[in-house]
């Protein structure tokens, strides 16, 4: 009989230096805090270190300045318990904007998976080689020898597949599908398949609304390389759809075979727009959004750029042309 063994490697000076910071400490009354506008990443990332500690009789809960869709309430079903939280801890979020709310308590660490972080925290624990936060998370688990059960099983899974396109985006590696392996244990069969059925498979009708929006009114660029869909703020609106619904933009053009980058363009706040940069081999989304003052990952990351939407266009076709078609 054949045996396969899994060669995973764990950053011990890495993972004891957070769990002295986690467990170890004396720090309780801990709050997980989320990023704004929660993908699966943060949620459940967040929710099974939340999870972890109040195994570890620590008290602990999970806060999001947006309201958590209700796709993540196989996740959101956890229990807190009632306390007055003394720290903080960010997951998932690379910079103080990206929380959508003041922390006035003070945040002992910051875990990310984002190159550049600037979360005001004396311990960051951030890998940048990981495609999800929640690999992090799961690798913490693994290094303080966490029992794990289907409930971390599903938090973990929804964090890594769902910030990897369900393994499909560069940052993958062997340690990657291996996490994935190992809580696929956990999780019966039916109950894997409709997280992904979910999360992969299922749009809302007001997402199918705002695609064919989307589709109808792409500028395309530079031979149908670079595609840019710029949303009015009275869209959501006229469309009658949410802001969850509009969360697929940035992905829309890239699905066209000829673009290497897709690019949406929506409205923050009076005067400034949010930027949302996804691409596919050569462009480095992340290089490309920090000449606007942003960051992110390779093949997507974000920005803002005041003007008003026409010139903000402008200002992206301009910086397109210069660092990519004339580089």
């Amino acid at each position: 009989m054949n045996c396969i063994s899994f060669d995973y490697r764990l950053d011990c000076c890495f993972y004891s230096e957070m769990a002295d910071c986690l467990i170890n400490s004396t720090a309780d009354d801990i709050q997980i805090i989320t990023h704004a506008r929660p993908d699966g990443d943060t949620v459940g990332s967040a929710y099974a270190l939340a999870y972890m500690l109040l195994k570890r009789g620590k008290r602990a809960k999970v806060v999001c300045s947006n309201i958590i869709s209700d796709k993540f309430d196989y996740i959101t079903e956890l229990k807190f318990p009632d306390f007055e939280p003394k720290y903080a801890v960010t997951v998932d979020i690379a910079s103080p904007e990206l929380i959508g709310h003041e922390v006035e308590l003070p945040i002992i660490c910051a875990i990310d998976h984002h190159i550049k972080n600037s979360i005001n925290a004396p311990k960051k624990f951030i890998k940048n080689d990981k495609g999800a936060c929640g690999e992090i998370i799961f690798e913490f688990a693994m290094f303080t020898d966490t029992e794990f059960d289907e409930y971390l099983a599903k938090c973990l899974y929804t964090a890594i597949a769902t910030d990897t396109g369900c393994f499909k985006y560069e940052a993958v590696t062997d340690q990657t599908y291996m996490a994935a392996a190992y809580l696929s244990r956990f999780i019966p069969r039916e109950t894997a398949a409709k997280i992904n059925l979910r999360h992969f498979d299922t749009k809302s009708m007001g997402q199918l609304k705002v695609e064919k929006y989307a589709l109808e009114n792409l500028h395309m660029y530079f031979g149908g390389t670079l595609g840019i869909c710029v949303i009015s703020d009275t869209l959501k609106e006229e469309l009658g759809v949410s802001d969850e619904d509009m969360e697929c933009l940035s992905q829309l053009a890239r699905q066209i075979d000829t673009v290497e980058t897709s690019v949406s363009v929506k409205p923050k706040e009076d005067g400034v727009y949010k930027i949302s940069v996804r691409t596919k081999e050569y462009v480095d989304a992340a290089l490309f959004c920090s000449r606007f003052g942003g960051g992110g990952h390779k093949r997507a990351a974000g920005c803002t750029i005041s003007g008003a939407a026409e010139e903000v266009e402008e200002k992206i076709v301009k910086m397109y042309r210069e660092t990519v078609i004339q580089r």
